[in-house]
C-alpha cells in the first residue's frame, strides 16, 4: 500500500479530492471542473491500485486558526474587526510579495503567543485572486456540500485568504450568497 499526502492551497480542491479518495464523487463548478476531472481520474486509478491519498489544506499566506494554538479565536477577531470597520486592506509593501494584499485589523492577544492579553494590531497577507475566482470558491464550497464554511466566522477561521478576498468584494459576495440561497446568517 502506498500512501501519499497532497497539500493544495485551495480548500475546495482539498475537500473534493478527499471525497474522491474516500470512494465518493464530486462535481466542481467551472473552471475547476475540467482540471479536477483529470485529478479525480488519477485519484481513482491510484485507489484502484491499492493506494491511499490524504489531502490537507496548506495555505501559504494567511493561516487558519487551527494551524497554531495561539491563533485560536482569530476568525472571530477578523469578523469583529470587519463589522466594526477596524481593518485596512492595501497592496503588500514587501517587494517579494507584490502579488499579495496586506490587511491590518484590530484584535485581542489571548496570552498564548507570549504576549500579555490585550488589544493588538494584526497583520496578514493574502492573494487577491480576482473576482471570478472568489465566486468560483463560493460555488466550489456548495459543490462539496460545505455551505456552512461560508458563514463569516467559519470562513474567517478555516480560510482567512478566502475571507479577506470576500471582504474586498463584500457587497457582491453577500448578493451572490443570497442569490444562491446559501446559509442563513452569512450576510450578518
Amino acid at each position: 500500500c502506498i500512501a501519499i499526502q497532497v497539500r493544495p492551497t485551495d480548500l475546495n480542491i482539498v475537500r473534493a479530492a478527499n471525497l474522491v479518495a474516500a470512494g465518493g464523487s464530486c462535481a466542481l463548478p467551472p473552471p475547476l471542473d475540467m482540471e479536477f476531472e483529470e485529478l479525480a481520474q488519477l485519484i481513482q486509478a491510484f485507489r484502484a491500485g491499492g493506494g491511499q491519498l490524504l489531502c490537507t489544506f496548506d495555505p501559504h499566506r494567511s493561516l487558519p486558526d487551527a494551524s497554531q494554538p495561539h491563533f485560536e479565536g482569530r476568525g472571530r477577531e477578523r469578523v469583529a474587526a470587519v463589522c466594526r470597520g477596524c481593518y485596512l486592506v492595501y497592496p503588500a509593501p514587501n517587494p517579494g510579495m507584490r502579488d499579495a494584499l496586506e490587511v491590518r485589523y484590530a484584535g485581542e492577544a489571548n496570552g498564548l503567543s507570549g504576549f500579555p492579553p490585550g488589544p493588538r494590531s494584526r497583520q496578514e497577507r493574502f492573494l487577491d485572486t480576482g473576482r471570478a475566482e472568489v465566486f468560483t470558491y463560493l460555488d466550489g464550497a456548495i459543490a462539496v456540500g460545505d455551505e456552512a464554511r461560508l458563514l463569516p466566522e467559519a470562513l474567517a477561521a478555516v480560510d482567512p485568504q478566502a475571507f479577506w478576498a470576500a471582504v474586498v468584494r463584500i457587497d457582491a459576495w453577500v448578493h451572490a450568497l443570497s442569490a444562491k440561497g446559501c446559509v442563513a446568517g452569512a450576510a450578518a
